[in-house]
């Protein structure tokens, strides 16, 4: 993330954002980058949100996909990377959190231009293909989020 990147999202939405460590940040904040947090980052990470986050709030995650056909290039090309997630794999962590209503999406190409709708129409045509391989190989049609990366909403109960 950056200051610039950060600047441009507060542009398009309502949302504020604040440019940090985010550790820090949720260690600071009263009671009310995922993918590179060794074990124990992570699960006093994931305290520090639960602890943060009003009920009903949403936890929101890009990170990279470990269920990705090319997950490997992404994931081991950062050598910062501690683990790959996968929706099953974050909702082990998030529900006995206390997390609800997790949703893991594609960050897919989105059409806003020729280039980017030739891309598109391209990935549509890759993820069927990816689909039929992958019921060929197993037999099963599950639901599969097959980006490099994932986008994850989760809502705090309560």
């Amino acid at each position: 993330m950056s200051q610039a990147l950060l600047d441009g999202a507060g542009r398009i939405t309502s949302a504020k954002f604040q440019f940090g460590d985010g550790l820090d940040y949720l260690n600071s904040c009263p009671d009310g980058a995922f993918e590179h947090l060794t074990r124990p980052q992570l699960l006093e990470t994931c305290g520090a949100i639960v602890r943060t986050l009003k009920a009903g709030g949403r936890l929101l995650l890009r990170v990279p996909n470990g269920a990705s056909p090319c997950y490997g290039e992404f994931f081991w090309g950062d050598l910062t990377h501690e683990r790959p997630y996968t929706k099953p794999s974050l909702s082990k962590l998030l529900a006995p959190l206390g997390f609800e209503d997790i949703e893991a999406m594609e960050v897919a190409p989105v059409p806003h231009g020729l280039k980017s709708t030739i891309r598109a129409i391209l990935w549509k045509l890759v993820r069927v293909l990816t689909i039929v391989r992958f019921v060929i190989e197993t037999g099963s049609f599950e639901q599969r989020v097959l980006t490099a990366n994932l986008f994850l909403t989760a809502r705090k109960a309560g």
